[in-house]
């Protein structure tokens, strides 16, 4: 297995960070991924997310941002198929992480565990869906 990695911020105004970061470095959107509360950027062969408001939510993060209002980046781990993400999460439990929301069908088709590391750092652990 070698995952992918990509780092997701919270953003207040989704479309100012966004083409903030798009105009700075001159990156390509990753249309795919587009949502009402999501945009991606390509970098360096990974993504670069940014999330609307309404997505703490929808991760289950309220908590999280409530104790922690700093939490605004956070990495996802790409893998190649379903049932590693299943396995992962399955074995972050074991090495001591919490469960934010366990692997579930995303509305833009991916399967996803939402988790803490053992330090409280939010986590995600993604497959895309084809």
């Amino acid at each position: 297995m070698s995952p992918g990695l990509s780092v997701n911020l919270f953003c207040q105004d989704l479309d100012r960070v966004f083409d903030f970061y798009r105009q700075l470095f001159e990156l390509e959107e990753a249309v795919e991924h587009r949502s009402p509360i999501y945009r991606a950027l390509r970098i360096a062969g990974s993504d670069i997310g940014f999330h609307a408001p309404a997505a703490v939510a929808l991760l289950n993060a309220g908590a999280l941002r409530a104790q922690r209002p700093s939490v605004a980046h956070y990495p996802t781990f790409h893998v190649d198929r379903q049932t590693e993400v299943d396995a992962l999460c399955a074995r972050a439990l074991q090495l001591g992480a919490s469960l934010l929301k366990a692997p579930y069908l995303t509305y833009y088709r991916a399967w996803q565990a939402v988790l803490q590391d053992p330090e409280g750092n939010f986590f995600r652990i993604n497959h895309y869906l084809s």
